[in-house]
């Protein structure tokens, strides 16, 4: 196949309601090599979007994310607040829950996160060669927060009583509406969008910067409903089929 058309068929599935299983099929069968930095930004938000549908953000979302920075960085695209918040948010998150278990005397597992995402990860985004511009005030505030709970028993307590996964999902979300909303309709939805001439969209996926704020809100909202509602329909047919 084309390599153009190979990359519009597999943004267009990445923008679609189409299940993941789909996708890893049309991926093994398409030229990776031919991938352009709005594929690779698509296939990364579609991937961050699954964690999120699955509720399971984590030290890979975080290194996604780490992903998304530079391809953005590296296409001049301007890095949003939302990804700033949704990276703080999921690794207060992939640490803080490790006290949960043991709030009076964190364990040894959140020593070990704290080593991994605030000593590692984090201090290496300000490290050797370009600053990332994931790196926030809001972060750095947090870094001392979770350093703290090692050491003072109501630091933890307190950091044990908020809802961290709520936030980090909340948080994504935003980023992965905003995101959806930068990148535009897929190159098929584009020429589809121009042959009927009445402003339709296709089902489901975000519509480009001339919509307005409302209406592209309520595009990306459906994409994630929509997936929403086949991740619950693919769940019940398992279900049947057990039964059976």
């Amino acid at each position: 196949m084309d390599k153009v058309i190979s990359n519009w068929t597999m943004e267009f599935l990445l923008q679609s309601f189409v299940p993941d299983s789909l996708i890893e099929k049309t991926l093994t069968v398409l030229p990776q090599s031919t991938a352009d930095s709005r594929l690779k930004i698509a296939l990364l938000l579609r991937t961050l979007q699954t964690s999120l549908l699955n509720a399971s953000l984590s030290e890979t979302s975080l290194e996604i994310l780490e992903h998304l920075e530079s391809l953005y960085h590296n296409d001049a695209i301007p890095i949003l607040d939302s990804m700033r918040s949704a990276y703080c948010a999921v690794s207060v998150e992939s640490t803080v829950k490790y006290l949960i278990a043991s709030p009076e005397g964190p364990s040894g597992e959140y020593y070990s996160a704290v080593r991994r995402i605030w000593h590692e990860r984090v201090e290496k985004l300000s490290g050797e060669g370009r600053r990332s511009e994931l790196l926030s005030d809001e972060l750095d505030q947090w870094r001392q927060e979770v350093e703290a709970a090692l050491w003072h028993v109501r630091v933890s307590e307190r950091l044990v009583g908020l809802n961290t996964r709520r936030d980090a999902m909340n948080e994504m979300k935003r980023f992965l509406k905003e995101a959806w909303e930068t990148i535009g309709l897929s190159y098929i939805d584009s020429v589809e969008t121009v042959s009927v001439g009445n402003g339709l969209r296709h089902e489901g996926v975000c519509e480009n910067a001339s919509a307005s704020g409302s209406e592209v809100s309520k595009k990306c909202d459906g994409r994630l409903e929509g997936l929403e509602k086949e991740k619950m329909n693919s769940g019940c047919h398992d279900e049947d089929e057990n039964e059976n």
